[in-house]
């Protein structure tokens, strides 16, 4: 009978290509884990326990500034893996890693993961071609936080969201954790979205975002004015 640690590796985006005989290896040093909403799994500058995989729940990856001002990385979703990096340098972890829902995880210990990287250079290179993954990813989050808006990320938000020919979209985080996503505060993120369903673009049903106005939103995401409202907009 399959264990759950190989279900999982067998699902998931680092390890599902593997052979099966790979996944069996890594399948013998895995260690599932399983932690409450809201608890720490490691923090930035702590020595690296292993590589991450997301079999259930949500994880999200953050930094804080000097302030004390959160910066979400990244939310992590089932199948995928995290803490990469981390396995080489000087083997910390560049990110702090907290549970935004209960999670159920598998670690792979950093030694012995290590010691089979070094024995199999095919495992190492797809080790690699996860973490050029994750730097893509990065570099476009950087690209949006240096050349968009808040408006324009927070309505590409919204409508990526929703998926394509969508009219409502749910969120699925705390606001704190979307707008930390988004790279802005809380109070921008309301301020923002209040402004929207002034326009009559959108309107908010508790976790819900119903989209009236799909054009006026393409719009603001692209970083053109918004459309004039005929008969004006909705009130706030």
């Amino acid at each position: 009978m399959r264990t759950a640690a190989d279900l999982a590796l067998a699902s998931s985006s680092f390890a599902g290509e593997l052979p099966e005989a790979d996944r069996r290896r890594l399948t013998g040093i895995a260690v599932t884990r399983r932690y409450r909403k809201d608890q720490i799994l490691f923090t930035d500058g702590e020595l690296c326990a292993g590589l991450f995989l997301l079999t259930l729940g949500r994880v999200k990856l953050f930094r804080l500034s000097s302030d004390g001002r959160e910066r979400v990385i990244h939310l992590v979703e089932p199948g995928q893996s995290f803490a990469e990096a981390a396995l080489f340098g000087d083997g910390r972890y560049p990110v702090s890693a907290q549970a935004i829902a209960p999670a159920t995880v598998v670690l792979l210990p950093r030694e012995p993961l290590v010691r089979m990287l070094r024995e199999d250079p095919g495992l190492a290179f797809r080790m690699l071609g996860s973490m050029a993954v994750h730097l893509k990813r990065f570099v476009h989050q950087v690209e949006d936080l240096t050349f968009q808006s808040a408006a324009q990320r927070l309505a590409y938000h919204v409508l990526s969201s929703a998926g394509p020919g969508g009219r409502s979209a749910r969120l699925t985080l705390p606001k704190k954790d979307v707008a930390g996503h988004l790279g802005m505060t809380p109070e921008t993120f309301s301020r923002i979205l209040a402004s929207f369903r002034a326009q009559g673009v959108v309107e908010v049903r508790g976790s819900v975002i119903a989209i009236h106005d799909t054009q006026g939103l393409q719009s603001v995401a692209a970083g053109r004015r918004l459309p004039p409202q005929e008969g004006g907009g909705r009130p706030a």
